[in-house]
């Protein structure tokens, strides 16, 4: 469960490597003055590293926080299911063929990994 301190956490990482980001723009730019163009390149390098690097921590944290908000069920009308083909059924619409609530297709299809995985071969 993401908390408090885990978002203070993620704040505080962003806010080293974007100190970390404008140190390396600092040296990019006295390299370029000083007409020392590896040194600039290799300092260019580091500051772009250090934005993917808080891109793809924010883009965690964004995952780990939207795994934790509950799915909402899409509205589907009357008319829209029945248009749907066999490819296109949701959980909903497997349900009711089966005769059982969606909450128990779930949990009946959650099985069916494990279910596959420990039944052996079969053989015709």
């Amino acid at each position: 469960m993401v908390d408090e301190f885990d978002r203070a956490a993620v704040e505080q990482k962003i806010r080293m490597l974007n100190a970390e980001e404008q140190n390396y723009w600092s040296d990019y730019a006295n390299a370029k003055a000083n007409g020392d163009h590896a040194a600039a390149g290799e300092a260019a390098e580091a500051a772009m590293s250090m934005r993917n690097r808080k891109s793809a921590i924010i883009s965690n944290y964004n995952q780990m926080l939207a795994a934790e908000q509950p799915q909402q069920p899409r509205y589907v009308s009357d008319e829209q299911r029945a248009a749907r083909t066999p490819g296109e059924l949701d959980a909903y619409d497997l349900a009711k063929i089966s005769g059982i609530t969606p909450e128990k297709y779930m949990e009946q299809f959650q099985k069916l990994a494990s279910y596959k995985a420990t039944r052996g071969s079969e053989s015709k």
